[in-house]
């Protein structure tokens, strides 16, 4: 479950550069997870950006 990933999907994707994640990010998880031993079970994966803009 991915949070704010800056793609061209949606809108407000430009408000979203610097400070979203980027889809290698989560490729990069995706392919860490394909890379696990087949005896692990992940029932849910949520990652957030670590540095949202403050709400106000």
């Amino acid at each position: 479950m991915p949070g704010s990933v800056a793609t061209e999907f949606g809108r407000g994707s430009d408000a979203k550069a610097g400070w979203a994640l980027t889809p290698a990010d989560v490729a990069a998880v995706v392919i860490d997870l394909l890379r696990s031993p087949a005896r692990a079970l992940y029932s849910r994966v949520e990652m957030r950006p670590s540095q949202p803009p403050r709400k106000g």
